[in-house]
């Protein structure tokens, strides 16, 4: 026998690799989050383009939770 790595998606599935089981996650949470039993809440496509372009939407996703920053005041270490 042949040992082999499978990743479980959150749906419970097995898949032979990440990005596979991380397709079928966010697919999952469509149909979970969105109360959509058939999953056309998002597309196959619309998640290949997101596991394609993960880097870039992390961080922009990384930025909604970042704190604003400070309008700068005009002042020098002191307050008004």
């Amino acid at each position: 026998m042949k040992q082999v790595t499978a990743y479980q998606a959150l749906g419970g599935t097995l898949h032979s690799d990440k990005a596979g089981a991380a397709m079928a996650s966010i697919l999952h949470l469509g149909k979970t989050e969105n109360n959509d039993l058939r999953g056309q809440s998002i597309s196959e496509a619309e998640v290949a383009f997101i596991i394609q372009h993960r880097k870039k939407i992390a961080q922009i996703l990384t930025d909604i939770d970042a704190p604003d920053a400070q309008p700068d005041c005009g002042c020098r270490g002191g307050s008004k």
